[in-house]
């Protein structure tokens, strides 16, 4: 037995989903979570928000400022994934939670943290808010299920 970490490279955003169950402990639903990098390598934390305190908030860039606060204090982060799990179909999510990403983007950018991606999964499908030819459907959640990555989720827990 070895106490070196294991060290998963996501190439793509549905690798990058496909380990975050894994890195979060958990699977989240209805969540905005942020992914604290330094360089290449996260943190190994996952900041976790119900979004129904986004849906009640009044200034969306005030609670991403707040949300952006605890990343702030990871000593040499420079950088972050936005995550957003929505329950809605992907069409409508992506929609309504673009302004929560921007709001969290610049406080990001504010706070001298760069964002590294910004990815929306629905129960219908997944996608970078990044993606300018992304279709209204998003892409297959097969992608994330078919992941080398997601495959090796169970060896990585044992």
């Amino acid at each position: 037995m070895t106490d070196e970490p294991t060290i998963l490279r996501s190439r793509t955003g549905a690798d990058f989903l496909a380990t975050l169950p894994t890195l979060a402990g958990f699977t989240a639903h209805d969540s905005l979570m942020l992914v604290p990098f330094r360089g290449r390598r996260t943190t190994g934390g996952v900041f976790r928000i119900d979004l129904e305190a986004f849906r009640r908030a009044e200034h969306l860039g005030d609670a991403a400022e707040a949300l952006v606060g605890g990343v702030r204090r990871i000593p040499e982060c420079d950088g972050a994934v936005i995550v957003i799990s929505a329950d809605e179909s992907f069409p409508v999510a992506r929609f309504m939670w673009e302004p929560l990403w921007r709001a969290i983007e610049e406080a990001l950018d504010e706070a001298g943290i760069s964002t590294k991606d910004a990815l929306l999964q629905a129960p219908d499908g997944w996608g970078s808010f990044y993606e300018s030819d992304l279709a209204a459907e998003g892409r297959p959640l097969a992608e994330i299920d078919q992941s080398i990555l997601w495959a090796n989720e169970a060896a990585l827990a044992m």
